[in-house]
């Protein structure tokens, strides 16, 4: 999927200061498990990345043919992602905003752009769970935007990951272990 990444290769990914600007270790197991899925599970879908980072795995969805993607993450990694999400060619309308996992306001925002008449298909989640005090609201979070499907991924750091496992089926998803 790197290698579909229109104007990305063989140019430096801007980064942001902190958290946001790191690419984490279950980025590429993520990126393989979009790429098995392929062009046809991910073509012509509404996708959202929650703490995008860099926004390598919504851009990956770009490059499969997703025909939106929002990017969201803290306010204050935003300029980093937008520069990224500037470099980036495809036919998907690509979005930046700013999305503080339990904020309300900011949720409704984002879903006013990413899907305003139709439910997101995907939600996107890589590496995001490293602060089990914030499990609460990114469950909530992935409650509220109300997608058809969430792919949630990380590199177990015993950081309680289960535990948010056990929120996202207390608010009615459905959980399926993927082993990479």
């Amino acid at each position: 999927v790197l290698g579909m990444l229109g104007g990305l290769e063989g140019r430096r990914v801007r980064l942001a200061a902190g958290d946001g600007g790191v690419v984490w270790e279950a980025a590429e197991a993520t990126l393989a498990y979009l790429d098995s899925l392929g062009n046809d599970k991910i073509a012509g879908t509404r996708v959202l990345e929650l703490g995008a980072g860099t926004g390598v795995c919504g851009l990956a969805c770009a490059a499969l043919g997703a025909a939106s993607v929002t990017l969201t993450d803290m306010p204050g990694t935003l300029l980093a992602l937008q520069a990224n999400l500037e470099r980036a060619t495809g036919a998907a309308a690509l979005d930046v905003q700013a999305l503080t996992w339990g904020d309300d306001e900011q949720i409704a925002q984002v879903l006013s752009v990413a899907a305003p008449s139709q439910a997101l298909d995907l939600v996107l989640c890589c590496d995001c769970l490293y602060q089990p005090v914030h499990y609460p609201a990114l469950a909530a979070t992935l409650a509220r935007l109300g997608p058809a499907q969430a792919l949630v991924s990380w590199q177990p750091r015993g950081k309680d990951e289960e535990s948010f496992l056990q929120l996202a089926r207390s608010v009615g998803f459905e959980v399926n272990l993927v082993e990479t």
